[in-house]
């Protein structure tokens, strides 16, 4: 595939989970990606619900499933706009793509196809705001970034880490 395909480390998953994830948790991951997170959250015992926009790799997911007995709920949907139920989830883990650092598809709403990085941003609090929505109370919200280059790694070192935590403290989350 011309598209990128990263791969989250299994084991930086199971450290986080087992670090600040409570037992058998209900776990929202708005980027579901390859299913790293997924899988881990299963072999943990907790309910992981993870959103991925694209199709094959949802299919791709839904397939290693079926290899390794390990299920949990991938739906195929843009983040952005998925409605979860409010107040519902323990915990939240996820790993954003940075801007234009890899692109994942050419679909409508997947946020590596961003013009700006504005409007990148914009879209990542979109789909920050559900994730705010579906969490309980107190409940923890982990998401795995960096500071990036923009334009395939050639532009000026971006903030990214500073940037979404912006984004969390204007949609109301607390940094602990």
């Amino acid at each position: 595939s011309k598209y990128t395909s990263s791969i989250f480390n299994p084991h930086l998953a199971q450290m986080v989970y087992s670090a600040y994830c409570p037992s058998n948790a209900r776990i929202y991951d708005a980027f579901g990606g390859g299913g790293t997170r997924g899988f881990i959250a299963t072999m943990m015992e907790h309910n992981y619900l993870g959103v991925e926009i694209r199709k094959e790799e949802v299919d791709r997911i839904l397939k290693k499933q079926e290899e390794t007995g390990y299920k949990f709920d991938i739906i195929c949907a843009d983040s952005q706009f998925y409605e979860i139920e409010e107040n519902t989830y323990d915990f939240s883990f996820s790993c954003p793509p940075y801007y234009d650092l890899e692109i994942y598809s050419k679909l409508e709403g997947d946020m590596s196809n961003a013009q700006t990085y504005a409007e990148f941003l914009q879209m990542l609090k979109c789909s920050l705001k559900i994730t705010y929505k579906g969490l309980k109370s107190g409940s923890l919200c982990i998401w795995v970034v960096g500071n990036f280059r923009p334009n395939k790694g050639k532009g000026e070192l971006t903030h990214f880490n500073g940037d979404l935590v912006r984004l969390g403290l204007d949609i109301g989350f607390k940094l602990h």
